[in-house]
């Protein structure tokens, strides 16, 4: 079982016998009933100097003191891009996985408790779990909460010379993946997601000053072509619970190239959703694979950032794994998602009481540029904000 009495929900595992009886109570204090289920999967150099970070840089905004959770797959927190003052900057770390009873999933949490999870601060706990993702040749899975970390807050070094949007910024890794048994798959569930969300928010509490967290999800799921708090009921009072305590929530579009819909958990309201465009000498060319709505139809920004072709931290390359100065390319609105949330985690080291408003607002009017596309029926002419900071 896990409490989340704060916001109104619990988790429990009944049997179908009372799973039926629940339902037949009609007790008018359950609002919802929802089924923890596997949602979705894991959805520099040039795209940095699109943005124009080394502007930002030279001026002093490289986001000291600020921290980014990256909800993925893991970080490799030995990698060269993550040594800061002669240590990892991966300061705290969990794990969130789920034991399905039919055995098509299984945590794969180290020292897990009952629930799946292990205790937030294990050890360790949010490194990629080398002996399956990395065996079974998911190269890109394997890396992909590595790769996300680097583009968000990575630090050039004498090894190399690779750099994230947010450098000085200290990283979280929450590994919120699940097995697939049977095959080599890795899903995330909704009630993993909704606990490192919970520990996200005690995270916040617990750091000095005032709350310095940002939040990055690129993850993908269903999509929905306007706000959906209905879809997960617990996960959107939790986010808009951080929203209200200044923790920026940024989630990546999705990458199933539809022009009318965002993936779960970007529609959530007030989450800021990210599209990708491509990473070249303009980086204003929506990416074919990027998912994209109706900016009316959605609370809080979609945003643009480089997400193609991204090369950043991995845990192996095209020729094998081992080691911590490795790199790969990668594409995908989950490479886009990162460098927004360094931007947030940038513009809010110059205030650090500044709200999620008032940052939106500062890199929609200041840090981002008018882009216009014509899309097909019903999205038609949109215009949207790709992020770049002005000189310093």
């Amino acid at each position: 079982m896990r409490d989340f009495s704060d916001i109104g929900a619990i988790h429990v595992r009944l049997t179908a016998p009372e799973i039926r009886r629940l339902y037949a109570t009609r007790d008018p204090r359950i609002l919802s009933v929802v089924a923890n289920r596997p949602i979705g999967g894991p959805a520099l150099s040039n795209s940095t100097v699109l943005v124009n970070m080394p502007s930002a840089w030279n001026a002093g905004y490289r986001a000291a003191g600020q921290y980014i959770v990256v909800m993925d797959t893991g970080i490799n927190k030995n990698h060269a891009m993550f040594q800061m003052n002669g240590a990892t900057k991966i300061t705290h770390e969990g794990c969130y996985g789920s034991n399905t009873s039919d055995r098509i999933y299984q945590s794969i949490c180290p020292s897990a408790q009952p629930n799946g999870d292990s205790n937030f601060g294990t050890p360790n706990s949010g490194a990629p779990t080398d002996n399956y993702e990395c065996a079974a040749n998911i190269r890109e899975e394997c890396s992909h909460g590595t790769h996300v970390a680097g583009i968000a807050a990575g630090r050039a070094s004498s090894s190399l010379n690779l750099q994230g949007v947010a450098p000085d910024a200290y990283l979280v890794s929450m590994q919120v993946f699940s097995q697939r048994i049977s095959y080599p798959n890795l899903r995330y569930f909704n009630a993993d997601l909704l606990a490192a969300l919970g520990d996200t928010l005690i995270l916040g509490t617990s750091l000095a000053g005032p709350n310095p967290v940002t939040v990055n999800m690129s993850l993908d799921g269903p999509l929905f072509a306007g706000n959906c708090p209905a879809a997960d009921t617990a996960i959107s009072n939790r986010v808009q619970d951080l929203i209200s305590r200044t923790v920026p929530v940024i989630a990546a579009a999705g990458n199933a190239g539809n022009k009318t819909s965002l993936a779960f958990p970007s529609c959530i309201p007030n989450v800021t959703k990210v599209g990708s465009v491509l990473n070249d000498a303009s980086g204003v060319s929506l990416s074919g694979f990027s998912n994209i709505g109706i900016p009316g139809n959605f609370s809080g920004p979609i945003l643009l950032a480089p997400g193609q072709t991204i090369r950043s931290s991995s845990v192996r390359d095209i020729n094998g794994f081992g080691g911590n100065t490795k790199t790969l390319e990668i594409q995908g609105t989950s490479q886009a998602a990162p460098h927004v949330a360094g931007l947030y985690a940038a513009v809010k080291a110059t205030n650090p009481i500044m709200s999620v408003a008032d940052a939106t607002a500062w890199i929609v009017g200041t840090g981002s540029f008018p882009v216009t596309y014509a899309l097909p029926a019903p999205t038609g002419t949109q215009t949207y904000r790709r992020i770049k900071v002005p000189n310093f």
